[in-house]
């Protein structure tokens, strides 16, 4: 039993459950060491898994004494010199909390790149308040995504993803002693920022850029000189739009077709032909409930979980 309380207090998992225990590798592996399959195999008083769920709860409050969430971060950033090196700033007042968590490499490979991605991931953590900002970026040459920062606050408005910005390529400045700089506005390094369709993002990033423009620019300016939207938002706008099982359909493919227009008098004539949908319906499609079942079942985990 000795061995078994070693192993779980290795596997330091805030967000341990005896089914993630039972399926860890760390555990398979000391099964292996026996020749078994199963605790179960190994010794019949194994087979009580009230007694093995009792212990991973003690073991928790004994490892995580200040809970999950935001104290539980400042225990650990006390506790871990490591994880100094990956939160980098925590602001926090009366009406938000944010949280900057970036590597120096990662800073540094976000300098390097002509563009990267911004992505709201909603429910990832079980405070109904929190939510995660991810920047990443695919790098063909190893295919694969790889994550340049995450940022984790509470509030989902333009002033909010202004300071958003703001902070996060201070980190970079701080990290890198070098800030970063925009083709259209420097020219040179960052060309484009893809990101969804969230007009709150987009006035956010706007306003931080006019601020930095010497001639402090309209948003719209700023936005059309840099932005470019997710297809996969564009698409699912459109199935909000016609459903879809209108897909193949003249007013979808009229649609799609808006990507891939090589002038205004071509965008503007595709919008001609698409005066029957100038109003949409206001009810949720089936996509869209689909999409929100997918969330009522999947299972948010805690602010701290999500930055270790």
């Amino acid at each position: 039993m000795n061995r078994i309380l070693t192993l779980i207090q290795e596997m330091r998992e805030p967000n341990m459950t005896l089914s993630f225990f039972l399926k860890s590798p760390a555990l398979q592996k000391f099964c292996d060491e026996y020749n078994s399959q199963s605790l179960a195999e190994i010794h019949i008083s194994f087979t009580n898994m009230n007694r093995f769920r009792a212990i991973l709860q003690k073991q928790q409050l004994l490892s995580f004494p200040a809970g999950q969430d935001y104290n539980e971060v400042l225990f650990q950033l006390d506790q871990n010199s490591a994880l100094k090196d990956y939160v980098q700033n925590i602001h926090q007042n009366e009406e938000d909390l944010m949280i900057i968590c970036m590597l120096k490499e990662q800073a540094a490979l976000l300098l390097s790149l002509s563009s990267f991605e911004v992505d709201m991931s909603y429910k990832h953590i079980k405070s109904s308040k929190m939510n995660e900002v991810i920047f990443a970026t695919y790098l063909p040459q190893h295919g694969k995504i790889i994550t340049l920062c995450r940022i984790f606050t509470e509030q989902e408005n333009p002033e909010r993803y202004y300071h958003l910005f703001q902070q996060t390529f201070a980190v970079v400045q701080k990290l890198q002693n070098q800030s970063v700089s925009f083709d259209y506005l420097h020219e040179l390094k960052i060309q484009a920022i893809i990101v969804d369709m969230c007009t709150k993002q987009m006035t956010g990033l706007a306003q931080y850029l006019a601020s930095i423009d010497p001639e402090h620019r309209s948003f719209d300016w700023q936005l059309k000189n840099i932005l470019i939207f997710y297809h996969i938002h564009f698409f699912r706008s459109i199935s909000n739009i016609v459903g879809t099982q209108n897909q193949g359909t003249s007013a979808w493919n009229h649609m799609t077709s808006l990507l891939n227009c090589k002038s205004q008098d071509d965008y503007m004539k595709l919008c001609n032909l698409l005066i029957l949908y100038d109003s949409v319906r206001n009810h949720t499609n089936a996509a869209e409930q689909t999409h929100n079942k997918f969330y009522a079942f999947e299972r948010g985990q805690s602010l701290l979980q999500r930055v270790l």
